[in-house]
């Protein structure tokens, strides 16, 4: 019996079996970042890269600089659509200012929106996780 299903094994050849593995990675992955928008993701990206050395980006943790707020946090204080103009302009002095493209502007604007069901899904995943 083991033998059968060895040979059966081998007889699937490497692509379904790459084709196997990666169904199992993406079920695995997490479930909002399976539902992001391509802007979503390159508002995340973004943020990553320029934005997380001080403020928590993500939809957990705490931010490294403990004056910078949660991006997670930013639509209880502000609307989320009003952060465009002070994202272009600096925000505050310790922050460094960036030229955003139009489009970049775009990404982080749909990035920060996806973050306003955030304390939902964090709660969703400490449930599930239970």
């Amino acid at each position: 019996m083991l033998t059968q299903t060895a040979n059966r094994n081998a007889s699937l050849g490497p692509s379904l079996m790459a084709a196997i593995t990666t169904a199992a990675i993406l079920l695995c992955m997490d479930q909002s970042a399976l539902a992001q928008s391509g802007a979503e993701r390159r508002g995340l990206w973004f943020a990553r890269l320029h934005c997380a050395e001080c403020h928590a980006v993500e939809i957990v943790g705490e931010s490294p600089l403990a004056i910078a707020p949660p991006f997670r946090t930013l639509h209880l204080k502000y609307a989320v659509q009003d952060l465009q103009r002070p994202l272009a302009e600096g925000v505050h002095p310790q922050m460094p200012l960036f030229r955003l493209t139009p489009a970049q502007t775009m990404d982080l604007m749909a990035y920060f929106k996806s973050l306003e069901a955030a304390p939902s899904q964090a709660a969703a995943s400490r449930d599930n996780s239970n």
